[in-house]
């Protein structure tokens, strides 16, 4: 019955999704060095490992509990493991333009598969996010917004894999409409097709890709290009910063990207700091008479663990997508709660202001109330 009830939830799971990531706020404060350590992809989000699993039910979680697949209930084969993410949404969004817009929406549904072999010379996996979307012409159907095949040598620290997936850029949020996400992008269903090799060193990580734009993409991401991605740990893995460029290019324009990041954990006050600043260079490819751009990407975020399984965040963040011309940009100030009661359950309400070219008159209006549960 157990297997039966399994099979029933994964199938449940095939309905409409939108993207979550890995929280990077888990990141040095909890002791992990690299997203990595919880998740199964370089990048973090998605299918979580055992040593994710146990965490979140003993490290993450207000009450012990057990982090394992449908709470322990059945233990997946060790050459396939499964999971899976569910979130509904309820909430509003207000503006002076649209007025009240009443948000309540599955938000995610999503199955995770990763099947697995090893050999002499290492891991051959082939890592699957499986749920569904709209097409150009709203209709819903089955799709997959990340599949990869990745090998990792045995005793080796690095890896390659090629599929769908993003880039390593960023922060990494699990917010998809952060700037950093929605103005880089890193959008809903804006995963490219590319390849990928990443080293871990004892301290630091390289991850260096390439990619193309996807024929489905629906978002705006809609450039092929090449990225790298340098970190390093410090203050004996209390702190981090990092270093990135991307370079990428469409039918209709070029784009330059470089950036830099910095993490602290505070572990007096239980303090994560998160910040993020990008500078960027757009010129147009048939528009001679066009003048370039320069952008700017900025992020600073803090979460305080107030007590085991209570985070309390602040989020600044703003794009402004020509910095020689008023009025465009975007900026915004939020406020986050999440909680969580026991492994596989997360409670989280947000609220944001956003306003454009710092007009705060008519600004927008943002909360929800999100309800996540993982297999």
């Amino acid at each position: 019955m157990r297997v039966i009830a399994a099979a029933i939830v994964a199938l449940g799971l095939l309905a409409t999704a939108r993207t979550a990531s890995a929280y990077p706020q888990f990141q040095l404060s909890t002791g992990a060095q690299t997203c990595r350590q919880c998740h199964f992809s370089p990048a973090g989000g998605g299918l979580i490992n055992d040593y994710g699993r146990d965490e979140a039910g003993t490290t993450l979680a207000q009450w012990e509990s057990d982090g394992g697949f449908l709470h322990g209930a059945w233990t997946p084969p060790e050459r396939i493991p499964i999971g899976g993410d569910l979130r509904a949404v309820a909430g509003f969004r207000r503006s002076d333009d649209a007025g009240t817009e009443n948000l309540v929406f599955p938000m995610q549904m999503e199955l995770y598969l990763r099947p697995n072999v090893e050999t002499s010379s290492g891991t051959i996996s082939l890592y699957i996010n499986a749920g569904a979307r709209p097409d150009r012409s709203g209709t819903v159907a089955p799709a997959s917004r990340e599949h990869f095949l990745m090998y990792e040598p045995s005793g080796a620290s690095w890896y390659v894999r090629a599929g769908r997936f993003f880039p390593i850029y960023g922060i990494r949020t699990q917010d998809h409409t952060s700037n950093l996400r929605r103005d880089l992008d890193m959008y809903i269903y804006d995963e490219p097709y590319g390849a990928a090799w990443g080293n871990y060193g004892d301290s630091s990580e390289l991850h260096l890709s390439a990619f193309v734009r996807s024929p489905d993409v629906l978002g705006t991401g809609q450039h092929s290009g090449v990225a790298a991605y340098w970190e390093k740990q410090a203050d004996d893995d209390a702190s981090a910063f990092a270093a990135q460029t991307r370079l990428s290019f469409a039918e209709d324009d070029r784009q330059a990207w470089v950036g830099g990041i910095y993490k602290r954990w505070l572990e007096g006050p239980g303090v994560m700091l998160l910040g993020e600043v990008d500078v960027g260079y757009q010129r147009f490819a048939h528009a001679p008479d066009a003048d370039d751009r320069q952008q700017l990407a900025a992020y600073l975020g803090a979460t305080w663990f107030a007590r085991q399984g209570l985070l309390v965040g602040a989020v600044l963040q703003g794009y402004d997508e020509d910095l020689r011309v008023e009025q465009t940009s975007h900026e915004s100030a939020e406020l986050n709660v999440q909680w969580f009661p026991i492994a596989h359950v997360e409670a989280h309400v947000l609220t944001r202001v956003e306003t454009a070219g710092f007009e705060t008159g008519s600004p927008i209006y943002l909360m929800i109330a999100q309800l996540h549960y993982y297999l």
